[in-house]
């Protein structure tokens, strides 16, 4: 007992040392801190303080970046380097719409089948022609259209076998904010889906749902339903609707930075009226609440006249052509409208 009462005071003695030893230390710091000469701090340097280094400050949110439609910058060297002997990112860097698509360069080209309709921000930055520029486009950076027989031929019309109907659409591609569209669902980004395009439309469907019906708005098991909801063409004088029903045939969200891409099938302009034409996106939710009347748009593209006139006198046109070679058409004519 005498031993461990022994142990007990020479620890408590030795820790008493520790600290009384540690009590000296810190006030002999506290002295030379005290009298120790003070550097100078640079200009526009402080001393954090305490409460800074404990708790400091979230650094700041940075600005959304806007959308940059900005040109590339052109590569000078070029103008006098013939273009067959430009780099790949040369060309991604310099090269215009005339370089790619016309005879500007004597050389083998790919020809454009489109119309387009562009506002000034689209055409600088991606070296469009100046001269598709519409001032009266409002709420779309660009409109491409076409007629086109791309899709599937439907065959045995009136009982006859040979009877078939071969495929023409109007295709229309929209540029266009991606913001403004109201997106039904974020988990699909992209997709396409344009019936007759690859062999998947003549493989047998199969439950849950077929592929050619994922985006409508039918109430069958394992659709996802339509991303979004449209108009057709709306004339703004006489509100007359023209279009076959603007089907979704793709879309990209993210084709560029902030720029989204859909494609439509039926944006066939046969109306007869003439003027200014309106386009209208509204979600999903508010085709449910206003039921297709009156329903709030969540963005309004304006289409002008002068794009209307273009591909109009082309549609009539080419479908009088495809009415040619359209033997169903012309059974229906032999049935019904006997010369």
């Amino acid at each position: 007992m005498q031993i461990l009462n022994k142990e007990i005071f020479t620890c408590r003695s030795t820790w008493a040392a520790f600290v009384a030893g540690m009590m000296v230390a810190s006030a002999v710091i506290a002295v030379v801190l005290k009298f120790a000469p003070t550097k100078a701090q640079p200009a526009g340097v402080t001393t954090p303080s305490a409460a800074s280094i404990a708790s400091p400050s979230p650094p700041p949110i940075p600005p959304t970046p806007a959308i940059n439609l900005a040109p590339p910058n052109p590569d000078p060297t070029l103008e006098t380097l013939p273009r067959k002997e430009w780099t790949r990112e040369q060309r991604l860097s310099r090269s215009i719409y005339a370089d790619e698509f016309s005879f500007k360069q004597r050389d083998i080209f790919y020809k454009d089948p489109f119309i387009w309709a562009l506002s000034q921000e689209f055409a600088e930055r991606f070296g469009m022609p100046a001269a598709w520029v519409e001032p009266g486009l409002k709420g779309a950076y660009a409109l491409a259209w076409r007629t086109t027989t791309i899709g599937t031929t439907a065959c045995g019309h009136g009982g006859n076998p040979n009877a078939c109907w071969p495929p023409f659409t109007c295709q229309l591609d929209l540029y266009v904010d991606t913001k403004v569209i109201p997106w039904s669902f974020d988990d699909i980004q992209q997709d396409f889906n344009w019936r007759g395009l690859s062999s998947m439309s003549y493989v047998p469907e199969r439950p849950p749902a077929a592929r050619r019906l994922r985006y409508t708005n039918v109430g069958l098991p394992g659709l996802k339903g339509e991303p979004f909801v449209r108009t057709n063409f709306k004339s703004k004088e006489t509100k007359y609707t023209a279009g076959e029903g603007f089907s979704i045939l793709y879309f990209d969200r993210n084709y560029a930075p902030g720029i989204a891409l859909i494609g439509f099938a039926g944006a066939c302009p046969d109306s007869s009226v003439e003027g200014d034409y309106s386009w209208h996106f509204y979600s999903v939710a508010e085709q449910n609440r206003s039921r297709g009347q009156n329903p709030v748009y969540a963005h309004t593209i304006e289409i002008p006249s002068t794009f209307y006139k273009k591909i109009r006198p082309i549609y009539l046109r080419d479908v009088e052509e495809s009415r040619k070679t359209n033997s169903a058409y012309q059974e229906a004519i032999r049935r019904f409208a006997p010369q």
